[in-house]
């Protein structure tokens, strides 16, 4: 359980009543030292299952410039609701980058166990496509990610894909979440570096002016 992010107490009752914990972030360490349960740091399963793929071998990536093709992933989450509030936003982002970079393309995460119709907005564009499958094998085609907030931009970050973190949810959902979460920032990679690698466009910040403003960073710059 993420104790680091919220209901931390249950570090305490971990800490008592197993007889081993097995961490897959080495900070969590730290979260359960004090207790009389031993902790290692066993690995990331992400990590591990990116090496035996092979996608560690083909990291290098060269900037294609804006005046040529250029690849941005979109992948608006696992989940209906973040589908539902995230998809529209990122999608709003890249019309507005098209009009500045008319040579950029998208493609579209889709999660195949999801209706059709949430995705139905993308397919209005005939510069974006729509793919199932493997998210690795998406982000090894890309030169840019959008990435709602979750594992995937974990797997982003590990394959040296410059990113944007989005996430949008209702009022009331954000609400709460701000009452119970205990961290500064939302994305994995930016959690496990102690500080903010990857921008982060949360809720009101995360509308399409805004995610096209902050991607539009990493188009003019060649690093």
């Amino acid at each position: 359980p993420m104790v680091w992010a919220w209901k931390n107490q249950r570090a305490a009752t971990l800490g008592s009543l197993a007889a081993h914990i097995a961490v897959i972030f080495p900070f969590e360490v730290p979260w359960f030292a004090a207790y009389r349960a031993p902790v290692s740091f066993v690995g990331n399963p992400t990590v591990e299952e990116l090496a035996r793929a092979g996608y560690f071998s083909a990291m290098d990536r060269v900037h294609p410039g804006a005046t040529k093709g250029f690849h941005l992933a979109i992948v608006p989450g696992s989940r209906r609701q973040e589908v539902e509030h995230c998809l529209p936003r990122m999608l709003e982002a890249y019309a507005l980058l098209r009009k500045r970079f008319p040579h950029l393309r998208a493609t579209v995460s889709r999660v195949a166990a999801l209706p059709q119709s949430l995705y139905r907005d993308a397919l209005r564009d005939e510069s974006v496509a729509l793919v199932g499958g493997p998210l690795p094998d998406l982000f090894a085609r890309a030169d840019l990610a959008l990435v709602t907030s979750g594992t995937a931009t974990l797997e982003a970050a590990l394959l040296g894909v410059p990113h944007v973190i989005a996430y949008h949810t209702s009022a009331a959902t954000y609400a709460i979440a701000r009452r119970l979460i205990r961290i500064r920032h939302i994305g994995l990679p930016n959690i496990i570096a102690g500080g903010e690698i990857v921008p982060e466009c949360i809720q009101s910040g995360a509308d399409g002016a805004n995610l096209a403003h902050t991607l539009e960073r990493f188009i003019e710059s060649p690093r």
